[in-house]
């Protein structure tokens, strides 16, 4: 094996496992990673099972689940064919589960869905028939938000649908502003294989794996219909106040790390990612509650350290004034500026814009979206 590559090598090993499994080579492995969703689970399995494209198999990894979640795969398995059920010695947690299902997974393509999200009808024909038309690696997708009471349009469509059919990250680099999550892709397993690219432990553990994805693949393609309802619970881990919220920066700084080794024009990318880092991180820190207040000037000065490492050496994509003032703040780490500035911002977001809004005529807001200023607003050295 000497001189063969990481990537190399997980091609031979998946050529391998098929092999000694003895079966045929479906088009689409879909993972989902289970643990205590036995409330959603069986909605989940539904949506994937009644898919009219059935060239495909489910692999359910169950993550140690301390409810019904195995006996509820285990009966869906005992008239399905086309479940594969990965049982996990110790949880590993989403990322490990997602690993555990891609290394028994056999498919030409990889969907990951999470066990308490759904499928629509018809969502997997036309990713895989977009991915057949185009041959891109990567082919992303809409979604909504599905809350309790009320579905929501999820906040990546007018992205999608301004993107040319068939683009790099470096011809249309506003697909970085997309949610960074594991669902809304269907990804060529050459494409996995040849970047060498897992999930990490902890939480976040989407951001590292979807930044340096978007950076490595040679070819992507966009369809703004909502396939995935997303599901939202109240009770959602990264929603909750934790210590382990503090596990963004790190994941972010493995982010930036990967995608300068996914791809040649690493300033380019880095450069455009940069305040999609910082209005990430910003918005964890502000618009809840989820760093626990004693180590929130730790999280500030933290993520001050992460502004100065990553400052880009070009221009960078603004949305608007509010946005430089933010980055100001935050290379300032003046934690209750930061405070009050998201304050103010909520009030006007709430209360003085729709009012505006509904005295003004209506405006062209997708093409604000679509095409930002460019604006260094800090003149921070790199440290």
């Amino acid at each position: 094996m000497n001189g063969i590559g990481q990537g190399q090598r997980r091609q031979l090993d998946t050529a391998r496992r098929r092999q000694a499994d003895g079966r045929s080579t479906p088009e689409v492995s879909i993972i989902v990673p289970v643990y205590d969703v036995e409330a959603y689970l069986g909605e989940c399995l539904d949506s994937i099972l009644s898919q009219d494209f059935t060239d495909f198999e489910l692999v359910a990894v169950n993550d140690c689940s301390n409810d019904d979640s195995g006996a509820i795969l285990r009966r869906y398995a005992a008239t399905e064919r086309r479940i594969r059920i990965v049982e996990l010695p110790e949880n590993a947690g989403l990322g490990g589960a997602r690993n555990a299902g891609l290394d028994h997974a056999n498919g030409t393509y990889v969907w990951f869905i999470d066990s308490d999200d759904t499928i629509v009808p018809g969502a997997l024909r036309a990713l895989v028939d977009r991915a057949h038309d185009t041959q891109a690696e990567l082919v992303l997708c809409g979604w909504t938000r599905d809350f309790q009471d009320q579905r929501r349009p999820g906040s990546g469509e007018a992205i999608l649908a301004a993107a040319p059919r068939l683009f790099t990250i470096a011809d249309y680099p506003k697909a970085l502003r997309i949610l960074q999550v594991a669902w809304n892709k269907l990804i060529c397993r050459d494409l996995l294989d040849r970047s060498g690219l897992r999930f990490v432990s902890g939480w976040y553990e989407d951001t590292p794996f979807t930044y340096p994805l978007l950076a490595a693949a040679r070819s992507i393609t966009a369809l703004p219909d909502a396939l995935v309802r997303y599901r939202q619970r109240p009770g959602a881990i990264t929603k909750t106040g934790s210590e382990r919220q503090m596990d963004v920066l790190s994941q972010w700084e493995r982010a930036m790390g990967l995608v300068g080794e996914m791809h040649a024009d690493t300033a380019k990318i880095k450069a455009e990612l940069f305040p999609v880092m910082l209005n990430h991180c910003a918005r964890i820190l502000l618009n809840s509650k989820r760093i626990p207040r004693p180590l929130q000037q730790e999280y500030v000065r933290r993520l001050r350290a992460l502004y100065r490492h990553h400052y880009p050496d070009r221009p960078y994509p603004s949305l608007g004034r509010q946005q430089a003032v933010l980055h100001r703040l935050i290379a300032l780490g003046w934690l209750p500026l930061l405070q009050l500035h998201w304050r103010a911002q909520s009030i006007w977001r709430r209360h003085i814009r729709p009012h505006l809004r509904a005295l003004d005529p209506p405006r062209d807001r997708q093409r604000a979206l679509v095409q930002p200023r460019r604006c260094n607003p800090v003149g921070v050295t790199r440290s």
